[in-house]
C-alpha cells in the first residue's frame, strides 16, 4: 500500500510519495541475490535534484533506467532513496545488500548510479576481501561511480554497503560486474 501525502507550499501543491520506503524494500529484496532485468531507455536528467520535498520518484526511475544490467552483471539492486522523511525532516538511510553465494576468482567492478546531490562512501566485500572508497558527487544525470576488487581465489558471500553523507538527497542503484574470471 502506498501512502500519499499532499503538502501546500507557496500556493503550489507538491506531491510527496512515500513509496520510496516501499521501493527501498523492493530494492533490498532484489539485492539479496536475484538479478532482475531493467528496461533500457535513453538517459535523461532530473530537472530538480531530489530533496525532502523534491521529486524522488523521478530520480528513482532515472537511476533504475541507467542501472540497466549487462551480461556481466552478477549482483544488483534497484534504486532506493538515500533518505526517509521523519517528522518532516530528512533522515539518512544507509543501503546494504548481501548474499552467501560462492564467487569465482576474477576482477569485479561495483558500478553505482546516484541521481541527486551529495556523496556516497561505498564498500564491496567478496569473501575475505574488502575495498571501499568515497565516490565523486552525485548529479542530476548520474555519471557512474566505479570501484574494482580483484578476487584472487574463491570467496563465499558478497556484501555491498553504501553510506550517504549527511547532506545527500538522492536515489541510488548499483550492480556488481564480473569483468574477467580467472578460474
Amino acid at each position: 500500500m502506498l501512502d500519499v501525502v499532499f503538502r501546500r507550499h507557496h500556493r503550489r501543491t507538491n506531491l510527496v510519495v512515500a513509496a520510496g520506503l516501499a521501493l527501498a524494500v523492493a530494492g533490498t529484496l532484489t539485492a539479496c541475490g536475484s538479478v532482475a532485468k531493467k528496461p533500457t531507455q535513453p538517459a535523461a536528467a532530473v530537472s530538480t535534484p531530489p530533496t525532502s520535498t523534491g521529486d524522488i520518484a523521478a530520480a528513482i526511475h532515472l537511476a533504475d533506467l541507467q542501472n540497466a544490467e549487462r551480461p556481466d552483471t552478477v549482483f544488483s539492486a534497484g534504486a532506493t532513496p538515500t533518505f526517509t522523511l521523519v517528522d518532516g525532516k530528512a533522515k539518512i538511510t544507509p543501503l546494504h545488500g548481501a548474499n552467501a553465494k560462492q564467487w569465482a576468482p576474477g576482477n569485479y567492478r561495483l558500478v553505482v548510479r546516484c541521481i541527486g546531490t551529495g556523496t556516497l562512501t561505498v564498500e564491496l566485500q567478496i569473501g575475505e576481501y574488502l575495498t571501499w572508497t568515497t565516490l565523486p558527487a552525485c548529479s542530476a544525470t548520474s555519471s557512474p561511480g566505479v570501484m574494482g576488487l580483484t578476487l584472487p581465489r574463491r570467496g563465499t558471500g558478497m556484501s555491498v554497503t553504501i553510506t550517504p553523507s549527511v547532506d545527500t538527497r538522492a536515489a541510488v542503484a548499483y550492480q556488481v560486474r564480473l569483468l574477467q574470471p580467472t578460474d
